[in-house]
């Protein structure tokens, strides 16, 4: 049998005579694509010529590009100027929502790359950065040679609720639940000890990807920031009483400070020549935020796919994380099902056309039933694991357009308790991700909140957010150059008249949760016995 040591020194090409029948199969397409970049750079020697840079300004002519790590998919974005070249690719449909294969990803981000330099005509010789975003709280292991040692447990993932209940007992000020990054060390940890030995580090996602491509093993300072084991002020990380050996945790760099160039064999079968720096930017709520321009005041960014992110910048202060720009805080919200209830419904309903549905909404006459969007427990504002979705209010006359409709409110309401908890000022919420592709929804959320909710030209405000890092970390931009770039698409007013309408609804829903959370933690024990 080939050792692994023999695969890893053969010539690329070699690689495939090499691997079992099995391996073969898993790794067919990406070799294809490796192959099919080696081909498209022609060969090594022009690859590494292209990377020899004179100028450490970049012009506004070269392009920057931001890599997004999502839940579902990968997605690809670079710019020049107010120009964009794209390109998504979705994960296998069998992939868990709570692990992934850190293999499967680096593919995927293969395959989003090529699309991107093959369907743009972008040439890859012309970036001059690379920034990065993934999702989080989610966690992965490699070893001393890079190898994963675990898939990536994702921030969907709760296995670690008794170690959440503990920290929350013992760390004061600590209200996170088990998908939070020190409940999952922490179960590792207990679970896995020998993890935490000399040479294994552990990694976020959009880490384990600069890592692939750089070498580079690091966090970046605001994602440190989130998590209650780092101590900002001294740079250190320390598991207090917990007794985690944190020896395994990275070198922590700023979000806009480059850790590295493009060098590794993964990088050039990408088809990105070396030379590139990289840019480790940050969690995709907070890379999504500088992508819908949430760096000014009284601006609130509501992201949302799977889950909804609802982000506003502060001035620094050491009770909250720190943003992904130079000199802020940020204010982050976090819901954990909002585009997930929908696709729950869909599937529930899977002959019936939502769309169609949907336009038989009016938005401004609410429907009289109740719904709690906690189909995977929740995050912002009650941080219970244990809730569930509900619906309350339905009879025989009830049809089908009433309680989507409901659950169209009921996340515009969780959007709402969490912006009031957010502080006062609120001037606009900018909506990105592809739930607010759904006019009707925007709507209704403008309309339950009483605030103009815009949706942005740019929708995929993650991936443009950590290219913009890349930018203005090279150099090149300042923050105020991404004014003109970054524009509203469709301006949602509230009616005002319809809010009040909604203001009663929302007074029982909010006494709802309060009403139900022994019921949910009663279901939560018959569920898992």
């Amino acid at each position: 049998m080939t050792s692994f040591q023999e695969i890893k020194n053969a010539p690329l090409e070699e690689k495939i005579k090499m691997l079992s029948a099995e391996d073969k199969e898993y790794l067919k397409g990406y070799m294809d694509h490796a192959l099919s970049a080696y081909k498209r750079i022609e060969n090594l020697e022009i690859i590494r010529s292209r990377s020899k840079r004179t100028d450490s300004r970049a012009s506004f002519e070269d392009r920057f590009l931001g890599i997004d790590i999502g839940t579902s998919s990968v997605k690809v974005l670079a710019f020049a100027g107010e120009r964009r070249y794209k390109a998504r690719e979705y994960y296998p449909l069998s992939t868990s929502p709570f692990e992934h294969d850190p293999q499967m990803v680096a593919l995927t981000i293969h395959r989003a790359l090529d699309r991107l330099f093959e369907e743009s005509g972008l040439d890859p010789a012309t970036v001059s950065g690379i920034g990065l975003c993934g999702h989080g709280p989610s966690l992965m292991f490699i070893d001393k040679n890079g190898l994963p040692l675990t898939s990536i447990v994702t921030w969907q993932d709760r296995r670690a609720l008794d170690e959440a209940e503990e920290l929350r007992d013992t760390w004061e000020g600590f209200s996170k639940d088990g998908t939070s990054m020190e409940a999952k060390l922490l179960w590792f940890w207990r679970n896995h000890p020998k993890l935490f030995t000399a040479g294994i580090t552990a990694l976020d996602p959009k880490s384990y990807v600069a890592f692939l491509l750089c070498g580079k093993r690091s966090i970046d300072l605001s994602t440190a920031s989130t998590i209650y084991y780092y101590n900002r002020v001294h740079d250190v990380w320390d598991g207090g009483a917990t007794g985690i050996p944190l020896d395994v945790m990275p070198e922590v760099f700023k979000p806009w400070q480059a850790i590295g160039t493009t060098q590794t064999e993964f990088s050039r079968t990408c088809g990105l020549p070396d030379g590139i720096p990289v840019y480790p930017g940050g969690i995709d709520a907070f890379c999504e935020a500088v992508g819908a321009g949430g760096f000014r005041d009284g601006v609130v960014v509501e992201g949302s796919g799977t889950s909804t992110c609802l982000s506003r910048p502060t001035a620094i202060d050491m009770s909250r994380s720190l943003h992904v720009l130079p000199d802020l805080s940020i204010r982050i919200e976090t819901l954990s099902s909002t585009g997930a209830c929908y696709k729950w419904f869909q599937e529930c309903f899977d002959d019936l056309d939502l769309y169609a549905l949907t336009e038989l909404i009016n938005a401004d006459e609410p429907s009289c039933i109740l719904f709690l969007p906690y189909l995977a427990g929740e995050r912002s504002p009650i941080w219970d694991e244990k809730a569930r979705g509900v619906y309350v209010g339905i009879d025989l006359q009830t049809k089908a357009e009433s309680m989507l409709q409901a659950l169209y409110q009921g996340v515009g309401f969780a959007i709402r308790q969490s912006l009031e908890s957010m502080g006062q000022g609120v001037r606009c919420v900018r909506a990105v991700g592809g739930v607010n592709r759904n006019d009707k929804w925007l709507q209704i959320k403008a309309n339950i909140c009483g605030v103009r909710f815009e949706r942005m030209m740019e929708p995929d405000a993650s991936a443009f957010g950590a290219a913009i890092i890349a930018a203005i970390g090279s150099g090149a931009y300042e923050q105020s150059d991404f004014d003109s770039f970054i524009q509203p698409q469709t301006i949602f007013e509230p009616d005002m008249t319809s809010k009040q309408k909604y203001d009663n609804l929302f007074a029982s829903y909010k006494a709802l949760y309060g009403q139900l959370r022994d019921t949910f933690a009663d279901l939560y024990v018959c569920a898992n016995g």
